[in-house]
């Protein structure tokens, strides 16, 4: 698997979520109403859809590995991301 679709994980209870190495695309909106309050993005992320946090409330901090596609397309957006 290398895509998370779209609403993929809609309305996930957990507290955090980890995306494994190899995902390469995520859908919109696929972490819609999710109770994370961290998710850590792997390197091999190029692409991310619009509004994948959509009423996440709970969301504290985002990881991201420095210079990776994710790193700069959260920090563009104004997001809090801890790099590693």
């Amino acid at each position: 698997m290398t895509k998370i679709g779209d609403n993929a994980l809609n309305s996930d209870q957990q507290n955090s979520l980890v995306i494994p190495e190899g995902i390469e695309s995520i859908g919109n909106e696929a972490f819609r109403n999710c109770r994370y309050t961290s998710v850590s993005f792997p390197a091999s992320v190029q692409y991310i859809g619009s509004d994948i946090f959509a009423d996440c409330k709970d969301l504290q901090v985002i990881y991201a590995p420095a210079g990776s596609y994710a790193a700069q397309y959260f920090q563009a957006a104004g997001m809090y991301v801890e790099l590693y």
